[in-house]
């Protein structure tokens, strides 16, 4: 499922444009692009679904649910109102620098519950570019200042079509959500992957699927299909995707596996340059 949550995104090619509405006089402005996240997290908290939806533009298009799309704010005001329902609950957090490129901004936080940050790597299909930062750049907290640093970004090898790697949380946790992050001014913007999750305990479990296994065959659980590309227009741009559930719990697993594909093929540049995967435990309250 993809929630917008606590990362805000704008971009040429956005899951949902996020604004604050300067028509609500009785509520707090946001003044910076950092205070769209604090003010998401305060209304949210409060059950505000009026005052959420005020920080979406009013033609605001927000890809939710899974394989539709939420039109317009008033639509997207019956949407929260119903997720609020559930009672989640967010906590803040300090917000990384903001990344800008004219009107367009990314922001983004440093979660003090992230549990990728403490968790192994592996790669199990396709090349790393050796341009690239690896692995490293995908749990240290830091996204890249400009739109083509590829040493501050994770991707495969130029010319070949994705690729596929695990990551071990080192025990069985409760997740709450996934994020993940990329900027590029072309096709290595948008993300295109397969996400799937395992806690082990399947007999038929293969904690290393590799070549064409097909995960699901293999004691893993495909959560959801990201893929933020549109049909027509250009790809660049700065990306953040969540995904959540609208019950706070994506389910109890130790494993992720990302399927990542290359966001086209008419010439060798389709791997995304991700800049940062979060994984974030639910904790109770």
């Amino acid at each position: 499922m993809l929630v917008i949550r606590r990362t805000i995104c704008w971009t040429s090619d956005p899951p949902a444009r996020i604004v604050e509405d300067v028509t609500q006089t009785n509520q707090e402005k946001a003044m910076r692009p950092e205070d769209i996240t604090r003010l998401f997290v305060e209304r949210s908290n409060a059950g505000d679904a009026d005052g959420v939806a005020a920080l979406y533009e009013e033609d605001a298009v927000l890809a939710y649910p899974p394989g539709s799309e939420t039109v317009g704010r008033a639509a997207i005001r019956d949407l929260w109102a119903k997720v609020l329902a559930q009672g989640p609950h967010f906590e803040p957090e300090d917000s990384l620098p903001t990344l800008v490129s004219g009107d367009i901004a990314l922001t983004s936080t440093a979660p003090k519950d992230d549990a990728g940050a403490r968790a192994k790597w592996l790669l199990l299909v396709g090349e790393l570019d050796a341009n690239g930062a690896g692995f490293n750049a995908l749990s240290d907290g830091v996204l890249p200042a400009r739109q083509d640093q590829p040493a501050a970004n994770f991707f495969f090898i130029a010319g070949t079509s994705g690729g596929r790697f695990r990551l071990d949380l080192g025990q069985v946790m409760e997740i709450a959500q996934v994020n993940s992050y990329s900027w590029h001014p072309n096709s290595r913007g948008p993300q295109v992957y397969l996400l799937y999750a395992s806690d082990g305990a399947d007999p038929k479990f293969n904690a290393e699927p590799k070549g064409y296994v097909d995960p699901t065959t293999a004691g893993w659980k495909l959560l959801t299909i990201v893929d933020t590309r549109e049909k027509y227009g250009r790809m660049g741009g700065q990306y953040g995707v969540s995904v959540a559930a609208a019950n706070g719990t994506l389910g109890k697993y130790r494993y992720l596996l990302f399927d990542t594909v290359a966001t086209e093929t008419d010439d060798d540049w389709g791997n995304t340059f991700y800049s940062e995967i979060d994984v974030i435990e639910r904790v109770p309250k």
